[in-house]
């Protein structure tokens, strides 16, 4: 698996060099269905090259990222997570935020691409809420943590949650309303100083 050929060569596990990586943009790598099932390549995992790129065999290193990695140690307990789902990006994180996606057909299920159009089964806060344990997400708006914001998304790589707080895409979420526990837990964010937006937007340019 670590050594993944192109074809014509074989990719190892590399760490890009810039000295300053960690403020550096990486792009995306395919998170397709179709793009998930050729690297998988029927249980072989050696097509990750031509289907992903060589950028699926890049890694960071404490010092390219020392925020996420303190806020990792200091927070992570899903330290072994994998894909749960080889395909698209929203149903592997209703695998993380639920379990699943809705596979028994009700309740908007099963979710098989990034549809986000409401959904009505159980989520983990929702239990943890119950149950009385604390919980809360933290997040960038971008522009607006509803509907008319795209819940987040925004093309600008610098603000917003990159569509990926999916909680928003449960009806309970985008339905409740200030003071209920899933609004202010769920849609709650940190206010972003002018400065940075600013210095983050000259960046993007340069």
């Amino acid at each position: 698996m670590w050594h993944q050929s192109d074809g014509h060569r074989e990719v190892l596990s590399w760490h890009p060099g810039d000295p300053a990586l960690g403020g550096a943009y990486l792009s995306g790598l395919d998170h397709t269905w179709r793009g998930g099932q050729d690297a998988f390549h029927d249980a072989n995992y050696d097509r990750w090259i031509p289907a992903k790129g060589d950028l699926s065999m890049a890694y960071y290193q404490r010092r390219d990222l020392a925020f996420h990695y303190s806020l990792a140690d200091a927070f992570t307990v899903c330290d072994a997570y994998h894909c749960g789902f080889i395909g698209n990006t929203d149903p592997n994180r209703y695998y993380m935020w639920t379990g699943w996606t809705g596979n028994d057909g009700k309740a908007g299920g099963p979710v098989l691409y990034n549809d986000e159009l409401g959904y009505d089964w159980m989520t983990y806060p929702e239990r943890l809420e119950k149950a009385g344990v604390s919980w809360k997400v933290y997040q960038d708006e971008g522009t607006g943590l509803d509907a008319a914001g795209y819940w987040g998304w925004t093309d600008d790589a610098f603000i917003g949650n990159y569509g990926d707080t999916s909680l928003l895409y449960f009806n309970n979420y985008r339905n409740a309303q200030p003071g209920d526990p899933l609004y202010e837990k769920a849609h709650a964010v940190a206010p972003r100083p002018a400065t940075a937006r600013t210095t983050s937007s000259s960046s993007a340019r340069t």
